[in-house]
């Protein structure tokens, strides 16, 4: 009996010892995974514009949540409306193009591009760049010119990008008229299908002078089916805007080539506008 009594108590003293070796006095044992914090990459990850919620370890934002088990951002909605007043102007005047943006500049930043394609820093004379309200964008072109006709570009890009959105842009064309100087003409390369109907359209601005606007045929093709009719308009009730539509039915061959459209104040050409014509022949043919 004695021998049992003192087998009991050795197992009893090696029980204690294994557990006083395996834990520790404040929970589980230290060597031991626990659970992840709260903010680290296994409690919450996150996309670059949002954070992890201490306290329930879910991604939020000022215009950022969660969809069930997707991330989404109201950063993706973001929109432009561009407007110019006016869209036409004659060469001295100033012009104002507007964007509008439904998104801070705490989301955002915006800019212009010329009709280059360069972005517009806003230094010198020429332009004027500035915020209104946080949401709309101005940009004046003082003393403007001919050469300002084109297509400018209002760029919102998004400080944080979401994975579906980084950049949204919208267009507006302006044109800039000057004396004697064409401002609307057809592409520079046109093909077209033998037999079928060219069409040549030419304008030009002459202000308070007399119009001279006619366009020059290839040698080949002139005293063809060629046809050529005049239209004149008027911006601002007194400036004229002269235009010449040249139409050659059932092209053929010989109507390949260049055509000129040529602009004159006071017998001097102002400007020209080439267009090179090509004639496509197709060829049919059936077999028996």
């Amino acid at each position: 009996m004695s021998r049992f009594v003192l087998l009991l108590a050795q197992l009893l003293v090696v029980l204690l010892l294994c557990l006083t070796v395996n834990t520790s006095p404040n929970g589980p044992p230290t060597d031991a995974p626990g659970p992840p914090a709260v903010n680290s990459p296994e409690a919450c990850t996150c996309a670059s514009n949002a954070a992890c919620d201490n306290a329930t370890a879910v991604c939020t934002g000022s215009l950022c949540g969660n969809d069930g088990d997707v991330f989404t951002c109201d950063r993706n909605n973001l929109s432009l409306v561009v407007i110019a007043s006016p869209l036409a102007t004659i060469e001295g005047a100033s012009l104002l193009l507007t964007c509008i943006v439904n998104l801070t500049p705490d989301d955002i930043t915006v800019y212009w591009r010329d009709p280059e394609g360069s972005s517009i820093s806003g230094e010198g004379t020429k332009y004027e760049i500035s915020a209104e309200s946080g949401a709309v964008y101005d940009l004046v072109i003082n003393n403007s010119s001919y050469e300002d006709s084109g297509t400018y570009t209002c760029v919102a890009v998004l400080n944080e990008p979401t994975t579906r959105l980084s950049s949204v842009t919208e267009q507006v064309n302006i044109t800039v008229y000057a004396l004697g100087r064409i401002f609307s003409t057809p592409p520079m390369t046109i093909r077209i299908v033998a037999g079928d109907q060219l069409e040549l359209a030419c304008k030009a601005f002459f202000g308070l002078t007399t119009p001279s606007l006619e366009w020059v045929l290839p040698s080949q093709a002139v005293g063809g089916t060629a046809q050529i009719t005049s239209q004149e308009e008027y911006f601002q009730g007194t400036e004229l805007i002269s235009s010449r539509l040249l139409v050659v039915t059932n092209v053929s061959s010989i109507h390949d080539g260049t055509y000129r459209c040529q602009a004159m104040v006071n017998e001097t050409v102002t400007d020209t506008r080439d267009v090179h014509v090509s004639i496509v022949v197709v060829l049919l043919c059936f077999l028996r």
